[in-house]
C-alpha cells in the first residue's frame, strides 16, 4: 500500500465529508453492549411463480390494531464516562529555555536504593537499609543500661534519613509481677530514621528500667519477623555454668533461629544478627555461636568491657569520627556514581529535579569533608574534589563556581600520582572538572585506567571522555566505552546514558562543521538517540519509543535539525514538539513522516500528532477533522495497542461530544452533529469501545436531529439506525413515514415516467430498484420498531410497485397484508377487489375467485349508484369464469349471471365495469353461435 496515496486522503477534509455524504446507502445497526447488528432488508427482483394458495398470516384486524401502538421503552440513566480529551503530545519545551530540558517521566534513569552503614559499640554492617535493635532490660542491665542507651542513641544518629530501624527490648518478669509481655517494641515496625524518629526512640529509651531475667528468644523472634538487614543483639549475662542456661537453652535458641533466619541464596541468611555482650563474656558460648552462624563469622561479636563503655560515653575519638565522616562522604557520592547522576549534570543531560537532587548530596558530602579531609589522606582529597566539581556543575557562574574550582584544583594538586589507582581517578577528576569551566573541551586525553580500577569508574572515565571527544575519535570512543557494558546485560542505564551523552557531543560537533561530516554526525546523533530511547523504554512499543524520543530530543538534536536525513522516529519526534507552539508547522511534519516509505510503522503516531496539531486550531472544520483523524490513528493501531488504542477512541469521542454541546444554531451545530454521528458510527460498529451502553445512548438523539436537518433518504437512513427500545422512537417512526412518503413517492413517479419516456426502460428498473428497496426497507424499520399499521402499508405499496414488473411477486405480497388484517382507506370489500385483480392477473385465479365469491354473493344489488365495487367484483369473477370455461359447461351459468346483472342495471353500472362486462357477453354469445 502507497503511504504516499492513502494516508494523507484519509486525513483530508474532504474525503471525511464525502464519505459522510454516501454513509446513507449502508444500513448499520447501533445496539447497546452485546446486541449483533439486524441485517439489511433488500428486495428480491428475480422471483419466481408460486403455484397455490400460500399460507394465511394469522393476525386479523382486531390483532393489528391492538399491536399498532408502541410499548413503552425501558430506558437506564446511564452515566457519562469521564472526559477524555484529545490532547498535545507531551512534548520538549523550547531550545530558548535550556534550563527546562525534558525528562521521560516513566524511564527516568533511577538512583538505587538506598544502602548504608550501621554500626553499634565497635560492630558494624555495610550496604544495609533496615536495622533492629534487640536490647536487653532484664535485671542484669542494671549497671550497664544507661550506656547501653546512650551508644543506641548515638548509632541512631549515624543512621541515614533513608534507612528504617526497630527497637525490641527484651526481659522476662512474669516471676516478680503480673506483666505478660516478655517483649517492647518501638513503634509499630521499622521505622524511617528521621530526625523526630530519632527523638521519640531516644525517650522511649530513657523511660526503661532494668528487671526480670534474662532470655533473648522470644526478642530476636519478633525481630526476624520484621526481615531486616541487620539485627543487633545487645545483653550482658552473668557468669553462667552449663546448668544455668540461656532460657531454654543454647541448642534450642540456635535450632529456633536456624528455622527462623534459614540459608537463601550463596548460603548466606535473610538477616545478618550481630551480638555484643556487655561487661563480661558468657560461657555458654551463645553469642559468640549466634554470630558465627548468623552474622558470616566472628566479626559479628564484639565484648564491651567498662573501660570501651567509657570511651562510649565521652564518645568516639576524633580520628575515628573523621574517618567515620569521610566514609559517610564516600557513600553519598557513590550514589552519584552508581547512577550516573553527576556526571548527567556535567555534560547538561540532568533536568532540574535531578540538578537539585544532586546539589542537595554533593553539598552534604563536601559539608561532611571540609573538617574530615585531611590533606595526608588522597583518598579524602580525592573526595573533597568530586564532591566540589559536582556542586560547582550544579551552580551557576560567579564568584561560588570560582571559589569551588579552586577548592576542587587546590584538592586535586594534593594527590600524589604514585598510587595508580589515585593517580588515574585524580586524572578523571580533572577531566571532570575542564567541563564545569570549559577549558576549549579538548584537554589532554585520558591514559588506560589501571586494571585494579573499578569498571563503574572505567567508565565514567570514558563517559567524559565522549563529551571531550573531537569529531574524528567520537566513534572510537564511543566503542570503548560500550566495550565496558558487553557483559552486563542489566545496564540500559548506563547504556542509555552513553547513548544520550554521544548523541548530544554528536549535535555539538555537527553544528562546527559543514558538506558530508556534518551530515555523518547528525546522522550518529539521530540514531544514538533513538538507541537511548530503546535502552530506556519498558517495552518495545513504537509509541514508547517515539515518546521517549521526544523527550530526548531537545538534550540530543535541538533546535533545526535536517530531518531528510534523519530517521522518520525523529521527524517525528521534532514534529511534537512543535504542537503546542506552532499547529501549522507540526501539521507540515506530521503530514511529511506520513508520506515517507520508511515510516510505515509510524502512522498511527503520525496521525495521532496531525489530530492534536488539528485540535489546536479555532475553526470548527478543523477540529471536527481532528476527531476524524484520530479515529484513523486508533483504527491504525488496533486494539492490540490496549489503552492507547482505547485512549486515543475516547478522546475523539469526547471531542465530538463537546463539538456538539458548545454549538446551538446554525452550520457549526450541523457540522458539529455530523462528526459526532459519524464518530459514533464508527466505534460503536466495532467490537472494542469502553463506555459502549453510554455511546450507545447518545446515538438517537443525534441521529434523530440530523435526520430532521437533512430530510430524504439520507434522513431515513439515520433514523434507521436508532434502536427501537430509545425513548424517542414513536417521534423518530412518525418522523421516517413523513419523510419516506416524498421520497418513495418521488421514486415511484420516476419509474413511471421513464416507463413513458422513449428508451428509458434501463432508467426506469434502476428507478424501481430504488424505489422497492425504499419501501422494503420502510416495512421492516416500522416492524422492528412495533409500528405494525406503518409497516403493512409500506408493503402494500411495495406489493402494488411489485406489480408492475414481477405480477405473482406482486400479487403474493398483497395478498399477506390483506390476509394480515390490514385494508386501503376504501375498507375490505375494496381491499380485496384489489388482491384479487392483482392475483388473476397472475393466473391465480382461483384464489382470486375465492376472495371475490363473497363481495359478489353477499348482496342481492348495489347499494347505490356509486357501488363500483359490486360491479367490479362481478366483472372479475365473470371474467375468471369466462377463462375457464374451455370446455363451454359454464356458459349458460355465466349468461344467467349476465341477464340478472341486465335486469338491475342495463348499463352495468358505467363504465368501466359496463365496458368489461359487455366484453364478456360477447364473447360467450361468438362462443355459444360456434
Amino acid at each position: 500500500m502507497n503511504r504516499r496515496v492513502l494516508v494523507p486522503t484519509l486525513a483530508s477534509l474532504g474525503l471525511h465529508a464525502l464519505l459522510l455524504a454516501l454513509a446513507g446507502t449502508v444500513t448499520l445497526g447501533i445496539l447497546h453492549a452485546g446486541e449483533r447488528p439486524r441485517g439489511e432488508v433488500v428486495v428480491e427482483l428475480s422471483f419466481s411463480p408460486s403455484e397455490g394458495r400460500d399460507t394465511a398470516y394469522e393476525s386479523r384486524a382486531a390483532e393489528v390494531g391492538a399491536a399498532g401502538g408502541f410499548a413503552a421503552p425501558v430506558v437506564a440513566v446511564i452515566e457519562a464516562p469521564a472526559p477524555v480529551r484529545l490532547e498535545a503530545p507531551v512534548i520538549a519545551p523550547a531550545p530558548a529555555r535550556p534550563a527546562a530540558r525534558p525528562t521521560v517521566a516513566e524511564t527516568r534513569l533511577q538512583r538505587p536504593a538506598a544502602a548504608g552503614r550501621a554500626s553499634f559499640a565497635g560492630v558494624r554492617a555495610d550496604q544495609v537499609r533496615d536495622v533492629v535493635y534487640v536490647v536487653d532490660v532484664s535485671g542484669s542491665m542494671a549497671s550497664s543500661l544507661a550506656f547501653v542507651v546512650e551508644e543506641l542513641k548515638q548509632s541512631l544518629t549515624r543512621l541515614d534519613e533513608r534507612q528504617r530501624f526497630a527497637i525490641v527490648a527484651f526481659a522476662d518478669r512474669r516471676s516478680i509481677m503480673s506483666e505478660p509481655a516478655t517483649t517492647w517494641l518501638f513503634g509499630s515496625g521499622l521505622t524511617p530514621a528521621s530526625p523526630a524518629n530519632i527523638g521519640r526512640a531516644a525517650k522511649w529509651l530513657d523511660d526503661l528500667r532494668p528487671m526480670g531475667r534474662s532470655d533473648p528468644l522470644p526478642a530476636l523472634e519478633s525481630a526476624i519477623a520484621l526481615q531486616p538487614d541487620v539485627i543487633f543483639l545487645l545483653t550482658r549475662s552473668i557468669a553462667r555454668t552449663e546448668q544455668a542456661t540461656w532460657g531454654a537453652g543454647v541448642e534450642t535458641i540456635l535450632e529456633r533461629l536456624d528455622g527462623l533466619n534459614p540459608r537463601i541464596g550463596g548460603g548466606r541468611r535473610r538477616s545478618l544478627i550481630k551480638t555484643v555482650q556487655f561487661i563480661d563474656d558468657d560461657p555458654t558460648g551463645l553469642l559468640q555461636r549466634i554470630a558465627m552462624e548468623h552474622a558470616g563469622g566472628p566479626g559479628g561479636y564484639a565484648l564491651r568491657t567498662l573501660e570501651h563503655m567509657g570511651v562510649v560515653a565521652a564518645g568516639p575519638e576524633p580520628s575515628l569520627r573523621l574517618d567515620a565522616e569521610v566514609d559517610r562522604a564516600a557513600a553519598l557520592l557513590g550514589e552519584l556514581l552508581e547512577a550516573g547522576a553527576d556526571t548527567s549534570v556535567l555534560i547538561g543531560l540532568a533536568d532540574e529535579t535531578l540538578t537539585a537532587e544532586v546539589l542537595q548530596t554533593a553539598s552534604r558530602a563536601m559539608a561532611l569533608l571540609s573538617g574530615a579531609a585531611r590533606a595526608s589522606d588522597p583518598f579524602a582529597q580525592l573526595l573533597l574534589a568530586r564532591s566540589a566539581i559536582a556542586v560547582a556543575a550544579c551552580e551557576p557562574s560567579g564568584n561560588g563556581r570560582e571559589r569551588l574550582v579552586t577548592i576542587a584544583s587546590e584538592a586535586l594538586a594534593r594527590i600524589a600520582p604514585n598510587d595508580d589507582v589515585l593517580g588515574w581517578s585524580a586524572a578523571l577528576e580533572t577531566a571532570r572538572l575542564s567541563l564545569v569551566v570549559d577549558q576549549n573541551r579538548l584537554p589532554q586525553r585520558l591514559q588506560a585506567p589501571p586494571a585494579t580500577v573499578e569498571w563503574r569508574l572505567k567508565f565514567e572515565g570514558a563517559l567524559v571522555q565522549i563529551a571531550l571527544s573531537n569529531a574524528e575519535m567520537l566513534e572510537t570512543d564511543l566503542a570503548a566505552a560500550r566495550s565496558l557494558l558487553f557483559d552486563r546485560p542489566d545496564e540500559n542505564h548506563r547504556r542509555g546514558l552513553l547513548a544520550r551523552a554521544a548523541a548530544a557531543r554528536a549535535r555539538a560537533l555537527a553544528e562546527t562543521l559543514d558538506g558530508d561530516a556534518r551530515n555523518r554526525l547528525w546522522r550518529l546523533a539521530a540514531r544514538l538517540l533513538l538507541e537511548a530511547a530503546d535502552e530506556l523504554s519498558a517495552s518495545d512499543e513504537a509509541g514508547d519509543r517515539l515518546a521517549l524520543a521526544e523527550s530526548l530530543w531537545w538534550e540530543g538534536l535541538g533546535g533545526d535539525p535536517p530531518l531528510e536525513i534523519l530517521p522518520p522516529e525523529v521527524s517525528l519526534a521534532y514534529a511534537r514538539t512543535w504542537v503546542t507552539r506552532d499547529v501549522a508547522i507540526a501539521e507540515r511534519l506530521a503530514r511529511a513522516v506520513l508520506v515517507r516509505d520508511d515510516a510505515v510503522h509510524l502512522a498511527p503516531y503520525a496521525m495521532h500528532t496531525l489530530a492534536a496539531a488539528l485540535a489546536r486550531d479555532p475553526l470548527p472544520q478543523r477540529r471536527e477533522l481532528a476527531v476524524l483523524t484520530l479515529l484513523d490513528a486508533a483504527e491504525m493501531l488496533g486494539p492490540a495497542a490496549g489503552e492507547t488504542f482505547h485512549h486515543w477512541q475516547q478522546a475523539a469521542l469526547h471531542a465530538a461530544r463537546e463539538g456538539v454541546l458548545t454549538t446551538t444554531q446554525g452550520r457549526s451545530r450541523h457540522e458539529a452533529l455530523v462528526t459526532y454521528e459519524g464518530a459514533l458510527r464508527r466505534v460503536l460498529s466495532s467490537d472494542h469501545v469502553l463506555h459502549r451502553a453510554f455511546w450507545a445512548s447518545e446515538y438517537p438523539s443525534v441521529a434523530f436531529e440530523l435526520a430532521g436537518l437533512f430530510g430524504g433518504a439520507r434522513a431515513l437512513d439515520l433514523l434507521a439506525r436508532i434502536d427501537p427500545r430509545a425513548a424517542l422512537t414513536p417521534e423518530a417512526v412518525e418522523l421516517y413515514a413523513s419523510i419516506a412518503e416524498p421520497v418513495i413517492g418521488e421514486l415511484t413517479a420516476s419509474y413511471e415516467a421513464m416507463q413513458r419516456a422513449p428508451g428509458g426502460r434501463e432508467q426506469a428498473l434502476v428507478a424501481f430498484e430504488a424505489a422497492a428497496t425504499r419501501l422494503e426497507l420502510a416495512s421492516g424499520y416500522f416492524a422492528a420498531r412495533g409500528a405494525t399499521l406503518h409497516s403493512l402499508a409500506a408493503r402494500w405499496s411495495l406489493g402494488r410497485l411489485v406489480r408492475a414488473e414481477v405480477p405473482e411477486r406482486g400479487a403474493v405480497i398483497l395478498r399477506e397484508v390483506f390476509d394480515a388484517g390490514w385494508y386501503t382507506p376504501g375498507g375490505r370489500e375494496a381491499t380485496a377487489l384489489e388482491v384479487a385483480e392483482a392475483l388473476a392477473a397472475s393466473g391465480r385465479r382461483a384464489e382470486a375467485f375465492t376472495l371475490l365469491r363473497p363481495i359478489a354473493e353477499g348482496r342481492a344489488g348495489p347499494r347505490d349508484e356509486a357501488d363500483r365495487e359490486y360491479w367490479r367484483s362481478w366483472a372479475l369473477l365473470l371474467e375468471i369464469l369466462e377463462q375457464e370455461n374451455g370446455d363451454g359447461a359454464r356458459t349458460r351459468m355465466i349468461q344467467a349471471h349476465l341477464l340478472r346483472l341486465r335486469g338491475i342495471d342495463d348499463e352495468f353500472g358505467g363504465e368501466p365495469t359496463r365496458a368489461r362486462l359487455r366484453g364478456v357477453e360477447q364473447r360467450i354469445g361468438i362462443r355459444e353461435q360456434k
